[in-house]
């Protein structure tokens, strides 16, 4: 029986990426840069997209440098200039995600001082927030021209390209960046996301591990870093990173849902079904939660307890098409052929795709071809 049900894993993982796929279809699109990622554990048909198992989740869209406020107090004082003024409270502005206003502000430090960087090199921020990424990269070419020795410029300019698929152009900006600085964080993040986009994984590795011990707080770093040694197939480096993803960020859901991944490569479903069971008590509407312990109970042969957990997801979105073809499979296996009819019907008269029609209407006409009991 062992052997079997790791054989029905097997056949479910080759078309369980169908399901998580569209389970995040709407989440932000991510950046194109991102689409380029070597999702771990893929085949070598780099089309087909990222299974049960391995990480589901994209590398994040490179990040600009934090906020660094002017002046050495972290409050605005009467000693600040009128252009200080202005640069400080654009930043407030844009930290709480206004950026239209935050924009006005730093328009108005620009005007007022056409000639110093810091207004260009913050409006580049608020234009890569807005992705007008030609506007950023024209804004950190002047405070690169006005102040060549600030590292920040670089790194901005160097994710508008990156998000232009100017993969090349971005990875100069970032090594010039970290000659400036050497200490400068975000710059080994950044090159090791772009290292990423080119399929460079143990490059990116090198890059994530010097920022770690830079940043040695910053979860993202041991979140990416995780999936990057799950695409080098070391589960237990991913394993331990997305711990520490875990322990820094406990009310956060991605450490868990990674690690539950993990956990379904090296065999250990009981704990990944504890993983994925705290990222549906902290996010009740994560649509990929359920599908993954659904698609556990199936290769467990818990026919019920798949059927509830592909429910939920039909419930919560019932355009999830993937969620009526598991849900069919769960129904045939409890010999409750008119609901896997049903289910199976509905998918084939909706999809899209050519993939999951074939597999529905081939699983369809065996049911159609076996008495019912």
């Amino acid at each position: 029986m062992k052997f079997r049900k790791l054989w029905i894993l097997a056949a479910v993982l080759v078309i369980a990426s169908l399901f998580i796929s569209a389970c995040g279809s709407n989440e932000t699109p991510t950046e194109d840069v991102e689409e380029s990622f070597v999702y771990p554990g893929v085949t070598e048909d780099l089309s087909i997209p990222p299974t049960l198992a391995p990480t589901l989740t994209p590398v994040p869209t490179l990040t600009p440098t934090p906020t660094e406020l002017p002046g050495p107090s972290p409050t605005p004082t009467n000693t600040l200039n009128p252009y200080d003024t202005l640069i400080f409270n654009g930043l407030l502005l844009f930290e709480t995600d206004k950026l239209d206003e935050a924009l006005e502000l730093f328009n108005q430090a620009i005007q007022m001082d056409s000639t110093l960087a810091e207004a260009y090199y913050q409006r580049s921020r608020v234009y890569l927030g807005k992705r007008m990424f030609a506007e950023a990269i024209t804004d950190s070419n002047f405070a690169i021209n006005f102040n060549p020795d600030d590292p920040r410029p670089y790194n901005t300019r160097a994710v508008a390209y990156a998000n232009q698929q100017s993969l090349n152009q971005a990875l100069n900006d970032l090594n010039k960046a970290i000659a400036l600085d050497p200490q400068y964080g975000d710059a080994f993040v950044n090159r090791a996301i772009v290292s990423i986009a080119q399929e460079e994984l143990e490059k990116a590795l090198e890059d994530f591990n010097v920022a770690a011990s830079i940043q040695p707080e910053d979860v993202e770093i041991y979140f990416q870093r995780g999936q990057v040694y799950n695409g080098l197939k070391n589960l237990e480096a991913a394993l331990t990173d997305f711990n520490k993803v875990v322990e820094l960020a406990p009310e956060g859901t991605d450490g868990y849902f990674q690690r539950g991944n993990v956990y379904i490569e090296i065999g250990e479903l009981d704990k990944a079904l504890e993983d994925f069971a705290t990222v549906i008590k902290l996010d009740p509407e994560n649509l990929e939660a359920y599908s993954s312990r659904g698609l556990i109970f199936l290769t467990q042969e818990k026919y019920e307890e798949a059927i509830n957990e592909f429910s939920q997801v039909i419930n919560k979105n019932p355009e999830i098409l993937e969620a009526y073809f598991f849900r069919a499979l769960a129904y045939n296996a409890l010999a409750e052929k008119e609901n896997a009819r049903k289910d199976l019907t509905y998918v084939i008269e909706n999809t899209t795709s050519a993939d999951l029609k074939e597999k529905a209407t081939t699983i369809l006409n065996g049911l159609d071809a076996t008495p019912t009991p």
